[in-house]
């Protein structure tokens, strides 16, 4: 079977077997468009020999380049065990094998989207931000950004409770795009453990740097604190230089636009007021 999908401007075809099957976030970005790339899916008992330079090799990831195109091992760094194999053919395809005992992981949204290497083709056109992804009452995005088990949902969830007409649309990442001028956070089909997913596009009000505090305390960013505190939480590939330039470049751009707050924050109502607050008086 054969499916078009769209991810912020990223479309894209996936071929492959009846026997696999889509993680139910991906269907949310189904459209019905002419692809720029297309990924063709196979279950098979061994991967093929790698070709080329081994570049990247972490216990979750190995990667090889030959003639500019990429070969990707994925696995799961717990148990080292690889499952997958993404294989660029060309510029307009890649070959995907997946071993067959672990055929039925493909339906985990990370596992799948993993295969995908969706981030090398969409990182020269925007930023994949680890985040939670609120669309506040008045239509516009409030992105928390902090490493892993910081609150980000949390603080979203909070907005939700005490301000009326805002809620969640991805609970793990957002995908930045500059539109029209205008930077916008768009849906991305993997949520993590949070199980918020939607293909939403919003207006971006604010970017949120989080902290855990005693207190409630919000203040305005200057660009180097706010690039120092954002850049790790940016999906980008490291290894490659031009993908790595223009992150940077885009991450600049991102900053010099939209506002940048830290907030130290309890968890409390008292925190939703802090944060509005600072962002109306940054408004006015």
């Amino acid at each position: 079977m054969k499916y078009t999908y769209q991810i912020g401007s990223f479309r894209f075809a996936i071929e492959m077997p009846n026997e696999l099957k889509i993680p139910v976030n991906f269907t949310l970005f189904k459209k019905k468009c002419v692809p720029s790339f297309t990924y063709h899916l196979s279950v098979a008992e061994e991967f093929p020999s790698p070709a080329g330079t081994c570049i990247v090799q972490r216990d979750d990831l190995q990667v090889y380049v030959h003639d500019d195109l990429e070969e990707r091992y994925v696995g799961i760094a717990a148990n080292r065990q690889v499952y997958g194999c993404y294989r660029e053919m060309d510029q307009y395809n890649a070959d995907i094998v997946v071993i067959r005992k672990k055929a039925n992981d493909l339906v985990y949204d990370t596992v799948f989207a993993s295969l995908l290497a969706l981030e090398r083709h969409m990182e020269k056109d925007g930023l994949l931000l680890h985040c939670a992804y609120l669309c506040d009452y008045d239509g516009r995005a409030i992105l928390f950004s902090a490493p892993s088990e910081t609150g980000k949902s949390t603080q979203a969830s909070l907005w939700e409770k005490y301000r009326f007409g805002s809620h969640q649309v991805n609970g793990d990442k957002a995908y930045l795009q500059r539109v029209n001028g205008i930077w916008i956070a768009r849906g991305w089909p993997v949520c993590g453990s949070s199980e918020i997913c939607h293909n939403e596009d919003t207006p971006i009000r604010t970017i949120v740097m989080l902290s855990q505090d005693t207190h409630n305390h919000c203040e305005r960013m200057s660009p180097a604190t706010a690039f120092q505190a954002v850049f790790p939480q940016i999906t980008i590939n490291r290894w490659n230089k031009t993908a790595l330039n223009s992150s940077m470049d885009l991450l600049e751009q991102l900053i010099s636009q939209v506002p940048f707050f830290h907030l130290g924050c309890t968890i409390s109502e008292e925190a939703v007021d802090c944060l509005e607050e600072t962002m109306e008086a940054n408004d006015a």
